[in-house]
């Protein structure tokens, strides 16, 4: 678990250091399993079923369920961040980014099904919006590394890639999820030059060779490289 030291104000724009790191101590009390539970279970009964309204068939993430068969998902709960603070929020969550990379399993085989959720059970609903603020804000960053981040709360307005009249991005508690970049993440990086730059180093090859089957992904891929002239 990241955390920083309570007597250090980042909002103020103080530099973090080192010993505002701490390692959790591994243990789990009620409340802590409370909110582990929701949350796998969430991932469970909703993102890893399929909607009437998702616009496809199969799961609402198609990642997660071999990422929880495979037992490369994790989840650290942060108590700490109550939302009141945007730039402590974005600076948990970057570095995050980083415990990311460097954790298991990072062979060629598996690292693609690693997943990290970071939730926040102290931000009230009232005050989730600031995960839609700072994910705008750390999404380049991400990006950059080969991965996507996406944000979920009650309130979230993230609509899904195929109807835009459905809410997808609901969560019980608030929460931002963490994962390498998929050939299916045409459908979110398609409105920026840079973000689309990124994803095209990484599976630009498997269009050029005919390797895409889906006629969606292709006629964005397509359209994208044209307006961005790449």
């Amino acid at each position: 678990m990241i955390s920083y030291s309570s007597n250090e104000n980042l909002c103020s724009g103080e530099r973090r250091t080192e010993k505002q790191f701490a390692s959790s101590t591994g243990f789990i009390t009620q409340k802590i399993l409370a909110d582990a539970t929701v949350i796998f279970e969430w991932t469970k009964d909703y993102i890893s079923q399929p909607h009437p309204d998702l616009g496809r068939s199969g799961s609402i993430c198609p990642f997660v369920p071999p990422s929880l068969a495979k037992d490369t998902f994790y989840l650290a709960l942060q108590y700490e961040i109550d939302g009141s603070c945007a730039d402590t929020l974005k600076q948990v969550i970057l570095q995050y980014s980083d415990v990311f990379l460097d954790y298991p399993p990072t062979d060629e085989k598996n690292y693609i099904y690693k997943a990290i959720v970071v939730a926040f059970p102290n931000i009230p609903d009232e005050q989730s919006t600031v995960l839609d603020v700072v994910h705008r804000e750390v999404k380049d960053a991400f990006v950059r590394k080969g991965m996507m981040i996406g944000q979920f709360h009650r309130n979230c307005p993230e609509p899904a890639a195929r109807n835009p009249f459905f809410k997808i991005s609901t969560s019980p508690i608030p929460l931002v999820a963490m994962r390498y970049m998929s050939i299916h993440d045409i459908l979110f990086l398609n409105e920026c030059g840079e973000w689309f730059s990124e994803y095209q180093k990484r599976f630009g090859w498997k269009y050029e060779a005919g390797k895409v089957s889906e006629a969606l992904y292709r006629e964005l891929y397509y359209k994208t490289k044209e307006l961005y002239s790449v």
